[in-house]
C-alpha cells in the first residue's frame, strides 16, 4: 500500500514553514546524525522498543498516542485540546511528536505519523533484526521505507512502515518517523 498523496502533502506541510522550529530541530538532527553501530545496550533497547510498536501496530495504535486507528477526531480534540496543526485531513500535535490523518467523511483516524523521539538513532538495519524482512522496502532518494502488513508479519490487518532517513544506502539509515495505518 502507497501511502496516500494527501497524506505525504499533508506531512510535508507540517513539516515546512508553519512549524520552522520543528523543521530546523528534524534538519539540525538529520545534520548531526551519522549512521553508527549500536551499542549492545542501544541493540536491546532499540529491539524491545521495536517489538513494542510492532505489538501496538498489531492493535492498531503507536507509541506516544493514547489515540489509534478508528478514533473519532473529536475524542483526540476533547482530550488533547486544540492542535498545532489542523486542516480537512490533518491533525498535528508538534510537542507530542503525532500526526494524525483523519477521514474527512467519518471524521475518524485513518493512519497516525508517530515522531516518538525513542525512534530517532534507531538504524533500519535494527528493524530487520527485530522484525524481519519486511513485506517490501521502497527505496528513494535520501531514504528507504520497510512497510510490514497482514502478509504474515505480526501487525494484524494494519500496515507500518518505518521510514528511514538521514544516511545513505551503503552506510544505512536512521529512523526517522513510523507511520501506521489499515491496510
Amino acid at each position: 500500500m502507497k501511502i496516500p498523496a494527501r497524506f505525504i502533502f499533508s506531512a510535508s506541510l507540517v513539516a515546512g514553514s508553519i512549524f520552522s522550529s520543528v523543521t530546523f530541530t528534524a534538519t539540525q538532527a538529520m545534520a548531526a546524525s551519522v549512521v553508527q553501530a549500536p551499542t549492545a545496550q542501544q541493540s536491546a533497547s532499540s529491539e524491545q522498543f521495536l517489538q513494542q510498536t510492532r505489538q501496538l501496530a498489531s492493535k492498531g495504535k503507536v507509541s506516544n498516542s493514547e489515540f489509534g486507528l478508528g478514533t473519532n477526531k473529536s475524542v483526540i480534540l476533547k482530550k488533547w485540546g486544540q492542535p498545532d496543526y489542523q486542516d480537512t485531513w490533518t491533525i498535528s500535535y508538534t510537542n507530542r511528536g503525532v500526526i494524525f490523518d483523519i477521514d474527512p467523511q467519518s471524521g475518524v483516524v485513518n493512519a497516525i505519523i508517530s515522531r516518538d523521539p525513542k525512534i530517532k538513532k534507531i538504524p533500519t538495519s535494527a528493524v530487520k533484526k527485530a522484525l524481519g524482512s519486511p513485506a517490501y522496502a521502497d527505496h528513494g532518494m535520501g531514504h528507504v521505507n520497510l512497510v510490514y502488513d497482514n502478509t504474515g508479519t505480526g501487525v494484524g490487518k494494519n500496515e507500518i512502515i518505518y521510514h528511514g532517513a538521514s544516511g545513505s544506502p551503503e552506510a544505512g539509515y536512521n529512523l526517522s518517523y513510523i507511520q501506521l495505518s489499515k491496510k
